[in-house]
């Protein structure tokens, strides 16, 4: 795209105005969406969207025709690479195949009814990006965290526990094993559920593990 100086501020305002906070100038997210499997060198946009329609596609079309910057098509649909799809599918936990049927959430911002897992981990790390549990890895992503598979102190745990608005988690402690332990709200485990933190030590490849957000 063009270079930074030369970036439309006004194209930026328009496309704010028309898709919210799935606009960002993230560092991490443009240089993300400026690498491919090619030689070539990073070339990062100065902007990402993430269109959730046909229309909010033409829209955007237009408003960059309109501001005569180059638009160039990139991922696989409204959430970002390496999300979790958000139709019924199967994943893995350990030998253990997990049918989940996800439920979409459009909110944003950090209003997390209390009692629930994105409450309590929202009140240890800030998640910004709003949504069910199992979208975080995702948001987290397009706001320029990063993820990964390997857990860390202080990290999120995103996972499928609930096959329906997943789960989330906060790492407290990390093992020699590879094993970890795990503060959280509302897992009816070990003393837990609504409204109520309790711990778990995670084995790995005994959940399904979407990720985690460092």
């Amino acid at each position: 795209m063009n270079k930074p100086s030369e970036f439309d501020a006004a194209l930026l305002e328009e496309m704010r105005a028309l898709l919210g906070d799935r606009v960002t100038t993230s560092r991490g997210v443009c240089e993300h969406h400026g690498r491919d499997e090619s030689y070539f060198p990073c070339a990062p946009p100065d902007a990402v969207v993430f269109p959730q329609s046909t229309a909010e596609v033409r829209d955007i079309v237009d408003l960059c025709r309109r501001h005569k910057t180059t638009m160039i098509p990139y991922g696989v649909g409204p959430e970002p690479p390496a999300a979790p799809p958000a139709s019924p599918h199967k994943v893995a936990a350990g030998h253990r195949a997990v049918y989940v049927t996800p439920i979409y959430s459009a909110g944003v911002g950090t209003s997390y009814p209390f009692g629930q897992c994105t409450w309590y981990v929202n009140t240890r790390r800030a998640a910004p990006w709003g949504g069910n549990a199992w979208q975080w890895y995702g948001r987290a992503r397009a706001w320029g965290r990063p993820v990964g598979s390997t857990p860390r102190v202080g990290a999120i745990m995103v996972t499928w526990e609930s096959p329906y608005w997943g789960h989330v988690a906060y790492v407290e402690q990390v093992y020699s094993d590879g094993s970890w332990l795990v503060s959280e709200m509302n897992y009816y485990s070990n003393g837990g559920g609504w409204g109520r933190v309790s711990y778990r030590h995670v084995i790995p490849g005994t959940i399904p593990l979407i990720g985690f957000i460092y």
